[in-house]
């Protein structure tokens, strides 16, 4: 009895450490749609000098996931000119986003791109949307880099966690 309860400790906590690892290389994967969300934007608004809500809804339809849901609401709600664009960018992010891997840092930093999005003037917007590419790039280089240090870290702490468990309970 008790060789099944170890091996069942070991293969949950090891379960939750794959998890864990997963949610890394997530968090990697969305990090990059967003860059390119953003690089999308950022021309868009720049050389089509489209409205803001027709830059949205063609960049929803060059994204996926929860990227494209977040951006045809946003689309939807600056058409119909419900509220500041401020608000709406922050409300939607947080909506589709929150339950991502994202960190809290990086659903924040991308909040505050919409500060400036849509009533500054062409220059203002060009230099916000830089300084958040260049923000992102940082950002995704280093989790990159530790990526796989750091998968390997929470798969190691879940088999190691299931093995002290299970060394407590013999």
């Amino acid at each position: 009895m008790k060789i099944i309860g170890i091996v069942l400790c070991i293969l949950s906590t090891s379960t939750i450490g794959i998890y864990y690892a997963g949610r890394v290389y997530e968090r990697f994967k969305i990090l990059r749609q967003i860059e390119d969300m953003v690089i999308l934007l950022k021309n868009e608004i720049e050389y089509t000098k489209d409205e803001i809500s027709e830059a949205f809804y063609y960049i929803s339809k060059k994204t996926k996931g929860c990227i494209s849901d977040m951006l045809m609401e946003l689309s939807d709600k600056t058409k119909e000119n419900n509220g500041i664009l401020e608000e709406i960018w922050a409300e939607s992010v947080r909506k589709h986003l929150n339950d991502t891997c994202l960190e809290d840092k990086d659903i924040k930093e991308l909040s505050s791109l919409g500060k400036n999005m849509g009533y500054l003037g062409m220059d203002m917007q060009k230099v916000n949307f830089t300084k958040y590419i260049s923000y992102l790039s940082d950002e995704i280089k280093d989790t990159k880099e530790n990526m796989d240090k750091t998968a390997r870290f929470y798969k190691m702490m879940g088999i190691m966690s299931g093995i002290g468990i299970s060394i407590l309970l013999i």
